[in-house]
């Protein structure tokens, strides 16, 4: 059977409801992302047409330095592993934006000062700055 429609939120919980547009129950836009499965070669040949990038520093924890633990962290957003290169402390992911369908491409470097240079592509330069902000609270709430 499928699942029982969510009702909508009361008035009361939402005290800007009445203000139409404004209302804090809305997202806008989406943040919904899934995972992209896409080979290292994929990834490559995606990576340099795809034009529109935002970056950004994140601090990371002692616990969160790791490439596995970025990765798990980035899978909250949506983002699926494409490779981890270890010896560089590198990591490329990917996923598709579901409301647009663009593809996002991540690319982030674990620094010696325990933080993260996150970066960001995407053809879409809404999706790629949607993408980096749920990126930079994904990592920094994981602590």
């Amino acid at each position: 059977p499928a699942p029982a429609p969510v009702p909508p939120p009361s008035t009361a919980s939402d005290p800007f409801a009445a203000f139409d547009g404004l209302s804090l129950t809305e997202a806008t836009p989406s943040t919904a992302f899934a995972p992209e499965k896409l080979t290292t070669a994929d990834f490559g040949g995606r990576w340099g047409p795809t034009k529109h990038e935002k970056r950004a520093e994140v601090s990371l924890t002692p616990t969160q330095t790791t490439p596995d633990a970025v990765a798990a962290g980035l899978s909250k957003v949506g983002a699926v592993l494409v490779e981890a290169i270890p010896a560089t402390r590198e990591l490329i992911l990917a996923a598709t934006h579901t409301p647009t369908s663009a593809i996002c491409l991540w690319h982030v470097k674990l620094l010696a000062t325990s933080a993260a240079l996150v970066t960001v592509r995407s053809p879409n330069p809404e999706v790629a700055r949607l993408a980096l902000e749920a990126s930079v609270g994904a990592l920094s709430s994981a602590a």
